[in-house]
């Protein structure tokens, strides 16, 4: 269904086209605003004094307003019957219930619906008459329905019986082009939360069938036959789950893809958003790679809309790669309240819940968890202002811009690419850099992006991972850039995938923790996920390894045996989400443990795969560092607060300075790349 965007939280918000964009490109903004715009800028973000752009930019609207978007999937079944006697049609499909918690429409013409209660009683209004079926369809079961429609005649069968029958005075349907299946024919009233498959027409005028596909996203999907056109899926299902063939002997629908033909219809699905442009940004031949946002200013509020300038020609020795695919992953989080304790207000998320948008960590109002995360839309939580409510303390996109901010006042010059330029471009976006440096979260890496650092780091690369729970949950983007998770059954996550429904959509290839797929996040880094709580960061303690004349370009200007230091995020330096090394998934012997935090509260839980290992089983983050066999250095800090301590505007710590002296060895070496 339609619906406007609710601006009670936020009066302006928008997207970008594109995320990034290349000098002497043009960017599309699009907006929607209760009030008028008085100033529109561009402002570049990554440097602790903003500053305005003089850039060009051409409005494309008179002026603002408040857009809408579609919330809710659904299916077009075209019929194209003309009903002149006693001839009738008939649609037949696979249907699996799921929570409904009010009447909804699963079959709609022109002029009648057949609907279902929240109990599962089907009815059938049509003419002012209405007509119940005398029992109900269990949730959560498959039924097989036929619904027969003639000139004044509605029939419905479930698994061959006789459900529910309703006859009329009026002959009110002798002309069908379509209906709709799951939708009001108006459109205005939510969806059904339901599964359904293998969707027939059977008729004097030719017989139909149109078969999901088991891989990939479709918005058309042809008659099989050849006697009618396509079905049109509206919204944005899921599709590879499994049909009422699926026994539970395959689990890979690339496997037995006919076991994997039924499609999850969400009253709460968000397809990408078609706003029209409001805004021309002309980027400049000459724009620096960096983090910049459109600012539009209204009488009574301002609002960024973040956007990304890679670099057309190397500038940097050092690339910082920006976690947009976390961004994405947890963007519009809803986190109610009912299962999650606020500990402070953000608009972004009081916006998301008021417009009921949802991310990778919420669950649709059936119970079944979001496995896309859609685009273009507006991300509310990608703001230099947000705050986490689940810690009270700035996560994300904030932090990671505090730590470009970091370097420039450090002079440490840096490139700037997204982890959705990772995946797009591979490694000829990298290969001339010495060292790619992580954000503070880089959870989320597709096996393209994955294979890229592997050759990067194996071609003599270096790589500082300053950041926690990287590398983490397998990822696929979908061609409209919208990002798929599929949890399965382990990992440090709101929700776990439904038998058979591991594997990914997009690619058919297996989903959840990339450790599972024999690529732990140890391997490259020498550490991987191992807890995560939002109580008080703790310092790190020196190795005495740490001591080693080797390592002493580390630890300039640090003489003492703590790592200790307040900061943006949980006020210290191992915190949020904490690595450690591990043998049994594959710590390389060569990796050092420089030093440790090992003082974590009760807040803190382990991750659950690691308590499989036969290994200490506390919460620990490990500060690590190793050459690898190519001649590239690894270094490690396991802890998504470590970059929130990195020091402000002409200020130094020992995190700034323990950073700062693993990136400036590839400013005065050449025998690092």
């Amino acid at each position: 269904m339609k619906m406007l965007v609710n601006h009670l939280d936020m009066s302006v918000l928008g997207y970008c086209q594109n995320l990034s964009v290349a000098p002497g490109e043009k960017l599309i903004a699009h907006v929607s605003s209760i009030e008028m715009a008085t100033c529109t800028s561009v402002i570049r973000l990554d440097r602790f004094v903003e500053s305005k752009q003089n850039w060009e930019i051409l409005e494309r609207q008179d002026q603002l307003s408040t857009q809408e978007f579609e919330l809710g999937s659904w299916i077009e079944v075209p019929v194209g019957c003309l009903l002149t006697g006693n001839e009738s049609w008939c649609v037949e499909f696979n249907l699996k219930l799921l929570r409904n918690t009010e009447p909804k429409v699963l079959l709609s013409g022109e002029d009648f619906e057949v609907k279902v209660s929240p109990g599962g009683y089907l009815f059938a209004v049509a003419d002012g008459s209405i007509t119940f079926a005398d029992h109900a369809l269990q949730t959560n079961d498959w039924h097989k329905l036929e619904i027969t429609i003639g000139k004044n005649l509605i029939l419905v069968k479930s698994n061959k019986t006789l459900t529910l029958e309703m006859h009329l005075d009026n002959n009110l349907f002798e002309s069908n082009d379509c209906v709709k299946l799951g939708s009001s024919w108006d459109e205005n009233s939510p969806t059904l939360n339901c599964r359904v498959s293998d969707i027939r027409i059977v008729s004097e005028a030719g017989n139909s069938n149109w078969p999901f596909p088991a891989l990939g996203r479709h918005h058309k999907v042809d008659d099989a036959s050849g006697n009618r056109g396509p079905l049109v899926i509206h919204g944005y299902p899921t599709f590879s789950v499994p049909s009422p063939k699926w026994s539970g002997e395959y689990l890979d629908p690339r496997l037995a893809p006919e076991h994997y033909q039924g499609l999850h219809l969400h009253e709460d699905d968000r397809p990408g958003f078609d706003w029209p442009a409001s805004y021309e940004i002309d980027i400049p031949t000459d724009a620096e790679s960096g983090v910049y946002a459109l600012r539009v200013t209204t009488e009574h509020s301002e609002e960024d809309i973040p956007f990304f300038v890679r670099p057309s020609v190397q500038a940097a020795k050092v690339v910082f790669i920006v976690p947009t695919m976390t961004y994405q992953a947890y963007a519009n989080e809803a986190l109610p309240e009912a299962l999650y304790p606020w500990l402070c207000e953000d608009r972004g998320h009081r916006g998301a819940q008021k417009n009921k948008w949802l991310s990778l960590y919420d669950t649709h109002k059936d119970g079944s968890g979001v496995t896309v995360s859609s685009w273009p839309v507006p991300w509310l939580t990608l703001r230099m202002d947000y705050k986490y409510p689940l810690c009270g303390d700035p996560h994300g996109f904030p932090i990671d811009i505090h730590s470009l901010r970091f370097f420039a006042d450090q002079d440490i010059k840096v490139d700037i690419i997204t982890d959705h330029d990772l995946h797009k471009f591979g490694l000829e976006i990298i290969e001339g850099y010495r060292v790619l440096v992580t954000g503070s979260h880089p959870e989320y890496w597709t096996s393209k992006m994955l294979d890229t650092l592997d050759e990067y780091v194996e071609n003599s690369g270096s790589l500082a991972y300053l950041g926690g729970n990287g590398f983490y949950w397998a990822c696929e983007l979908e061609k409209d850039l919208s990002l798929e998770v599929r949890r399965g059954q382990l990992g440090i996550r709101t929700w776990e995938s439904g038998p058979g429904e591991n594997h990914l959509a997009t690619s058919g290839e297996p989903g959840g923790l990339w450790r599972w797929r024999g690529r732990a996040e140890h391997r490259v880094t020498g550490i991987g996920t191992s807890a995560m709580g939002f109580t008080k960061a703790q310092p790190y303690v020196r190795h005495p390894e740490s001591f080693n004349p080797k390592w002493s370009f580390l630890f300039k200007n640090i003489p003492d045996m703590e790592i200790e230091t307040g900061g943006l995020l949980l006020n210290g330096p191992a915190g949020y989400e904490v690595d450690c090394v591990s043998e049994h998934w594959g710590t390389p012997n060569s990796t050092i443990i420089l030093a440790s935090a090992s003082t974590f509260d009760d807040g803190y839980t382990l991750e659950r795969s690691d308590m499989m290992a036969n290994e200490p089983r506390v919460p620990r983050s490990d500060l690590c560092i190793r050459e690898t066999s190519s001649g590239g250095l690894v270094f490690s800090v396991g802890s998504v607060s470590w970059c929130a301590c990195l020091p402000g505007k002409g200020e130094t710590n020992v995190v700034g300075f323990l950073t700062s002296n693993f990136l400036r060895v590839f400013e005065t070496t050449s025998n690092q790349k």
